[in-house]
């Protein structure tokens, strides 16, 4: 049946705002993935010619960077706010595992904000630097040097969205390392520590598994305390 036999009325142009258009790229894009979104698709799931998209719209480049603002805007709404009474360490565990929580939730805003870089908008590169801002002044606060601070998230920040690159990668490509099939690329014979590391410890050969990234970050955070006691120190000496 086509769209005219089905009795539905196209919406007329101008009827249709900016927002319900992003909103609409993202149905289509969490559907059909960012790759495979086209203006025409959209405009079909909105009921609306193309006309309509592009008078919001020049072409679809525009149509990202604003679905990017808007990934960017809410993804940092949902992270943890340095506003917390919790210790730094402690609070730096749960914001990044939430950060790839929030990422492992959503593989359309991993796209956009992780790996799409070039449609960041001025407006959401001011965002993602302001929300670092808050984590070094945090941690500034906590005890640790400005430039050690930096250091820190930067750390941090790269570890995390490293995996989570990584590991929306293997979902999209549907790797065999991410399921059961993993164990067909085990050899015993020529790899005997892993065969049993994964016959005993059920490991994941993507090296992203929910330990492996909790062992990660603890290590990295254990040994910025060391980081953090030489800054308290030379601190007092000053």
């Amino acid at each position: 049946m086509t769209h005219l036999d089905s009795g539905r009325k196209r919406r007329e142009r101008g009827s249709i705002t900016t927002e319900e258009i992003v909103e609409g790229a993202f149905v289509v894009a969490i559907r059909d993935s960012i790759d495979d979104l086209s203006v025409p698709e959209v405009a079909r799931q909105l009921d609306v010619g193309v006309t309509s998209i592009y008078w919001h719209f020049r072409k679809k480049e525009d149509l990202l960077r604003a679905m990017s603002d808007e990934a960017v805007r809410a993804v940092h709404q949902l992270l943890p706010s340095t506003n917390t009474h919790l210790g730094w360490r402690a609070f730096l565990d749960m914001y990044y595992t939430s950060m790839r929580s929030i990422y492992r939730a959503n593989d359309v805003w991993a796209d956009l904000v992780l790996v799409r870089l070039s449609q960041y908008s001025l407006s959401s590169t001011h965002v993602t630097y302001e929300a670092i801002e808050r984590l070094v002044a945090f941690l500034v606060a906590a005890g640790f040097t400005p430039l050690n601070a930096w250091r820190l998230t930067g750390t941090l920040t790269t570890y995390t969205q490293g995996i989570i690159v990584a590991e929306r990668t293997q979902r999209k490509q549907n790797v065999a390392t991410i399921d059961e099939r993993q164990a067909r690329l085990l050899l015993p014979q020529s790899m005997p520590l892993l065969s049993e590391l994964y016959e005993n410890h059920s490991i994941s050969l993507t090296m992203a598994s929910d330990d492996d990234f909790s062992y990660g970050l603890n290590t990295l955070l254990s040994a910025f305390e060391g980081v953090l006691r030489s800054d308290r120190a030379q601190k007092q000496t000053d």
